[in-house]
C-alpha cells in the first residue's frame, strides 16, 4: 500500500478524479493475485490496466440479480418532474448505469451481490419517462455510509445532489463520507 501511495503522490500529473477507479482495479487484481506487487510498476501502466480491466467488466456475461439492501429510495415531485432515488439490483442495472454514466459501477457487481455494497442510482422522470440520471451513489452496507456519490464521468455531484442526498442519509440513518 505504501508504495502504492508512493507511486500515485509521485505523479504530479495524476488526475484525482481516476484514484477511485484505480483503487477498485488494485483491489480486485489483489483478489485474483494476493502476491501484487507495486514494485517495478509505473502509475501509467496501473491506469493503462486499470482501464482495460473496467472496460473488460462493463459487459454482462452472467446475469445477477440479488435483494434490495432494505434501505429505502425516495420520490419526490419538483414542478412537472419527478427526482427518484431507486435501488440497482442487478448486473444488468449496474451495467447500464455504467454505460449512461460513462464509470465504472458495472464493476460492483460482486460486491452487491455479496451483500457488502448497495448502489442507487438518482434520476428525473416527467410522466415516468426517464429524463437524466443525476448521480450513481454507493452505500457501505456495513458501515451504514455513504462513500460514493458520482455524476457522469466520475464528476463531483451538484451541491443541491448533495443536499438532497444529506437529507436521505439522515431519514435513512447512514452516515456520509466528507470526500463527497
Amino acid at each position: 500500500m505504501v508504495r502504492f501511495l508512493t507511486l500515485v503522490c509521485r505523479d504530479a500529473l495524476f488526475n484525482p478524479d481516476k484514484l477511485t477507479e484505480l483503487i477498485d482495479y488494485l483491489r480486485a487484481a489483489k483478489k485474483d493475485d494476493p502476491a501484487l506487487e507495486m514494485k517495478g510498476r509505473t502509475l501509467h501502466s496501473l491506469l493503462k490496466r486499470s482501464d482495460e480491466w473496467h472496460k473488460h467488466h462493463s459487459h454482462v456475461t452472467k446475469i445477477m440479480e440479488w435483494n434490495s439492501c432494505g434501505i429505502n429510495g425516495f420520490r419526490f415531485e419538483k414542478k412537472e418532474e419527478q427526482i427518484v432515488l431507486e435501488e440497482l439490483t442487478s448486473n444488468m442495472l449496474l451495467a447500464d448505469e455504467g454505460k449512461a454514466m460513462r464509470h465504472c459501477v458495472a464493476s460492483y457487481d460482486s460486491y452487491c451481490n455479496k451483500g457488502r455494497t448497495a448502489v442507487f442510482s438518482l434520476r428525473s422522470y416527467s410522466l415516468d419517462i426517464l429524463l437524466n440520471r443525476i448521480a450513481t451513489i454507493e452505500v457501505d452496507l456495513h458501515n451504514k455510509r455513504i462513500v460514493q456519490a458520482k455524476g457522469r464521468l466520475n464528476a463531483k455531484i451538484e451541491p443541491a445532489t448533495k443536499a438532497l442526498l444529506e437529507k436521505w442519509a439522515g431519514t435513512e440513518g447512514l452516515g456520509m463520507s466528507p470526500h463527497l
